[in-house]
């Protein structure tokens, strides 16, 4: 697990130095939450306050990469579901993780972050993340993260946008329920034919995920902005 990290880290303070002419560095503030075997498809059901930071390098009008570490807390509750199994079993668990993530942008537009002209770009992201564990009694794991995103530039040195990233995760043990049934009382509702349904679900949806949604703040770093006329704004991101 150490050693992930340091990896991951060690790419993400290799690209700072790679990229110091086009480097953004960013702060990140919204919600995290979870999918899997309590909430299988509800998107933002229970979801908590998430925070973090990231630095971007960028190789051209199309092409970026960003490393992050974002902190945010999972949670959910039998409660909330609308199965009954669920509700019969009434389990419920609360995480707080840190994922650091290495990951390539696609903007869908040109997009240079001092430029006038080419100011804005909606954009997909994938790459691999670590999810560390703050709680003693759940291991992290490894994930994949991939989601779409919008950025626009307020200033020659500030750019903001907003972004929806899942993260599919290594693992079936973040909430504390590992593989269907984790209990055998639970054998006992089997033959509900609600259970059959979330039976169904619950293998299809099998691995545990998270997201983290909100927006973004980020700021150039020892950019370069080309004032001469023979010079055009796509030329500024060289």
């Amino acid at each position: 697990m150490k050693k992930t990290i340091i990896i991951i880290l060690a790419l993400v303070f290799s690209l700072s130095i790679l990229g110091q002419r086009k480097g953004d560095l960013g702060v990140f503030g919204g919600t995290s939450y979870y999918l899997g075997e309590i909430n299988p498809t509800i998107q933002f059901l229970e979801a908590l306050p998430a925070a973090g930071i990231f630095y971007r390098h960028t190789y051209d009008l199309r092409w970026s990469i960003r490393g992050s570490a974002y902190y945010g807390k999972l949670t959910g509750h039998d409660r909330f579901s609308p199965f009954d199994f669920n509700q019969r079993r009434n389990h419920s668990f609360t995480l707080e993780i840190v994922d650091f993530a290495a990951a390539a942008e696609f903007n869908f537009l040109p997009y240079v972050t001092t430029s006038i002209k080419y100011n804005f770009a909606p954009y997909i992201t994938a790459g691999l993340s670590y999810m560390l564990s703050l709680d003693e009694n759940v291991a992290g794991t490894m994930a994949v993260p991939f989601g779409i995103g919008f950025k626009v530039n307020v200033t020659e040195r500030l750019s903001a946008g907003c972004e929806w990233v899942w993260r599919v995760s290594f693992s079936d043990e973040l909430d504390g329920l590992g593989d269907y049934p984790s209990d055998p009382l639970q054998e006992e509702f089997l033959s509900d034919q609600t259970a059959q349904k979330y039976r169904q679900k619950s293998l299809i949806y099998r691995n545990d995920k998270y997201a983290y949604t909100g927006i973004f703040i980020s700021y150039k770093l020892f950019y370069k902005r080309y004032k001469c006329p023979a010079y055009d704004e796509k030329n500024m991101a060289e």
